[in-house]
């Protein structure tokens, strides 16, 4: 288990159980858990979308970390950080942004998308949070 994996676990609550099937449960959640999470500029950051798209999908990091509160508090306030960086700073209809909409999801591996070339690019991209949004 790489180190940074082995101090994000150890900064987790740790829950017991007199049933082992259930503590069985949560160590395999939290190991999963792990696996999926990115260590990002504004902090870990549970990546979505794996094996194909592995990036960050606003929603899911929403409700994993809110999911997440009770064992791990500072998931939830690093997604925010993440989410509130790469909110639309500009409108295009193009990308389905307007300024302050977060995105749905993010890529910054597809040259493609940099460039403008599909609608799922960077921030912005996607995003449907908006009412009366598709």
């Amino acid at each position: 288990m790489p180190r940074r994996m082995r101090e994000r676990r150890r900064s987790v609550a740790r829950v017991r159980s007199s049933n082992p099937l259930f503590s069985e449960w949560i160590d395999r959640s939290l190991a999963d858990l792990g696996l999926l999470t990115t260590d990002l500029e504004t902090g870990p950051y549970p990546y979505a979308g794996i094996p194909w798209f592995s990036t960050a999908f606003g929603r899911d990091a929403i409700i994993t970390s809110l999911q997440m509160l009770w064992l791990d508090p500072s998931l939830a306030r690093c997604v925010l950080r993440f989410l509130a960086a790469h909110q639309a700073r500009e409108d295009s209809a193009f990308r389905d942004a307007e300024v302050g909409k977060m995105a749905n999801s993010t890529s910054r591996r597809c040259n493609i998308s940099k460039f403008g070339g599909v609608k799922w690019g960077d921030r912005g991209a996607r995003a449907r949070n908006k009412p009366g949004g598709r």
